[in-house]
């Protein structure tokens, strides 16, 4: 009797291989989901600081901050609060798919401000105040998916 000497991979490590590669993936798929929301956040609170700066840029070319805005993700064109004319057209850009917002803090209309910013895909609302004009992280009561309302806990 004549035996083949057949050349090729046994079905235990092929079995080994598909493990190893599982586990892999089992470790890097959370990871990359990890990145991909802090991506997200840092592009919300990148927006969030953007509005910030325009809103003081705004006052100091019109002695008085923007009109409240409408939570959206399109650009969001600054005016005065009431109505009257500014010293040129601003238009707040945001990041794709980021919703952002303005509203006035309480105080005098034109006098104060306050910023939210979010993205759909992440989890955490960035908000700022002509008080504390930095941005700050609000993590609870955030619905992921969700626009952000201009409030101080965000939603």
């Amino acid at each position: 009797m004549k035996m083949n000497n057949e050349k090729g991979f046994t079905l235990i490590e092929l079995m080994i291989v598909v493990a190893i590669i599982g586990i892999l993936a089992a470790i890097a798929i959370p990871q990359f989901s990890n990145y991909r929301t802090k991506a997200f956040n840092a592009a919300a609170a990148a927006d969030a600081n953007t509005g910030v700066t325009m809103f003081e840029a705004f006052y100091t070319d019109n002695n008085e901050y923007p009109a409240a805005l409408t939570v959206g993700t399109g650009p969001h064109t600054l005016a005065l609060s009431g109505g009257g004319s500014t010293t040129g057209t601003t238009t707040w850009t945001m990041s794709s798919g980021v919703s952002t917002g303005s509203s006035a803090n309480g105080g005098t209309a034109g006098q104060n401000y306050r910023i939210v910013s979010k993205h759909t895909a992440g989890d955490q609302c960035y908000t700022a105040t002509d008080a504390a004009p930095s941005i700050a992280t609000i993590t609870t009561g955030i619905t992921k998916g969700a626009a952000p309302v201009v409030t101080a806990t965000c939603l």
